[in-house]
């Protein structure tokens, strides 16, 4: 279930013989004034000072750098790695238990092989990534406008394209065809299948990840591993996939609904022709079936309801005509309980 997590060093020591890279402190050219310029840590033999310090690995980064918070100043050593790519190789496969331990473990080596000294177990967690990848019987974009009708509580909502970001400053929901994305940074698909969904939450401050993880250390992620599965599937049950299918139905209904009466109320001579011909250049019709239920529920008589299911059935015959392959003959509902089955499983 993780991946990607940053972890804050609590009691840890730079060696004099330390690989990272110091960043010097910009400084103005006539009087050699430094800006920026702070002690970021002493290895017993000097004192080194700069804008911030660094260390990139192939399976894990470093940075050093001072914050100051209400008043105070305080330098702080980050590290962030991907717990499966540390532990397998690559963060396609998620890890168990055992070889989330054996990943920190590693890691706590491999800094010390570089010069810093430090008790992973002690560490703060500062970042924690809970993910989860499944295969879907349509390829994304057939899910993209499910995706569109959720509202993350609070989170603004970005639509990327091949992705669907929900986020505010403390957290993040990410879903996205990870087979692409994997192609996009030219990694290996081999054994990926190709309609591979990924779903993640991010808690991305020590407060986001404390109040939902319950987790502050290190030590406390390893003592509690399990937890970790059921609090992904309430945060993505709450926040994203807490309706039935058949209220989603009843939304997609609903939406029509409301833009067919904005037509009727404006006083329109043709109220439904108006509407078709604006929903057809914006968009197109996904749903004819809803697209009827809406129009018994809101025209004026049966007559009149008669008449414009015969010309949303007129449409529809020119539309398949114009129509070349359809991404997907599923309804929103049946779509939507697939995603919510897949995220939420055990």
């Amino acid at each position: 279930m993780l991946d990607t997590v940053k972890v804050n060093l609590q009691d840890y020591r730079i060696t004099s013989r330390a690989q990272v890279q110091v960043q010097p402190a910009p400084y103005t050219a006539g009087t050699g004034t430094r800006t920026e310029d702070v002690m970021l840590w002493d290895d017993g033999e000097r004192q080194h000072w700069g804008k911030y310090a660094f260390f990139n690995a192939d399976n894990f980064n470093v940075n050093i750098k001072e914050l100051k918070a209400r008043g105070k100043r305080e330098t702080l050593c980050m590290v962030q790695f991907s717990v499966p790519k540390v532990a397998i190789g690559s963060n396609f496969e998620t890890v168990d238990e055992k070889q989330t331990g054996k990943a920190f473990k590693q890691i706590e080596k491999q800094l010390k092989d570089v010069g810093i000294i430090t008790s992973i177990k002690d560490a703060l967690l500062s970042r924690t990534d809970a993910v989860r990848s499944f295969e879907t019987e349509e390829n994304f974009s057939c899910y993209m406008p499910v995706l569109s009708m959720m509202r993350g509580k609070r989170m603004h909502k970005t639509d990327e394209g091949t992705s669907m970001l929900w986020r505010n400053g403390e957290q993040e929901i990410s879903m996205y065809d990870k087979r692409e994305e994997m192609l996009a940074k030219k990694r290996d698909v081999n054994g990926v299948p190709s309609n591979t969904f990924r779903c993640e939450f991010r808690g991305k401050t020590p407060k986001k990840v404390s109040s939902t993880f319950g987790m502050r250390t290190v030590s406390d992620l390893l003592d509690n591993y399990d937890t970790i599965r059921e609090t992904y599937q309430d945060v993505m049950r709450d926040q994203l996939f807490n309706r039935t299918p058949s209220e989603i139905s009843l939304m997609t209904v609903r939406s029509i609904q409301e833009e067919l009466e904005l037509f009727i109320e404006r006083g329109d001579r043709f109220p439904f022709q108006n509407w078709l011909k604006a929903v057809a250049c914006r968009r197109g019709i996904s749903n004819f079936d809803a697209a009827k239920t809406a129009i018994h529920q809101c025209a004026p008589n049966r007559m009149t309801a008669y008449r414009w299911a015969k010309w949303l059935d007129e449409a529809q015959i020119e539309a398949k005509a114009l129509e070349i392959v359809a991404p997907s003959k599923r309804t929103i509902a049946s779509l939507y309980s697939e995603l919510q089955d897949k995220v939420l499983s055990d």
